[in-house]
């Protein structure tokens, strides 16, 4: 969806600086780049970009953390290898961890999972 409505952006890993700046140049109102996972803060996110998950495990512990970080109705979009196993693990994951509304979508090589912190309201992440 459009990036202006989005309260706060947050690009999380390695590889997002220049995602950051394209972001802000698209007419985002706020974008942080964090290289950890270790200083999010609760509810101060309502996207989280991971453009490039350099393990499973990292994302495995960093899901915790990303979850507390987004906000209701709050929307993940990771960016992992197109293998299946992957997709499943992954999507297995963002389950565990209480997102919902789980979508892949092909993008550049890669895919690109999307999930979303669930409300009984309308969801937002499309």
């Amino acid at each position: 969806g459009p990036i202006q409505h989005e309260w706060h952006i947050l690009v999380l890993g390695n590889g997002g600086l220049d995602l950051m700046c394209g972001l802000l140049q698209a007419g985002a109102p706020r974008v942080t780049h964090l290289c950890s996972h270790e200083r999010l803060e609760a509810g101060s996110a309502s996207l989280v970009i991971v453009p490039q998950v350099s393990s499973l495990e990292w994302l495995e512990t960093a899901l915790p953390r990303i979850r507390r970080a987004l906000i209701t109705n709050g929307c993940l979009a990771v960016f992992v290898d197109p293998l299946p196993t992957t997709r499943n693990s992954v999507e297995r994951m963002l389950e565990l961890h209480g997102l919902s509304t789980v979508r892949a979508k092909r993008e550049a090589g890669r895919l690109l999972l999307t999930a979303e912190v669930p409300d009984f309201g309308l969801r937002r992440c499309a």
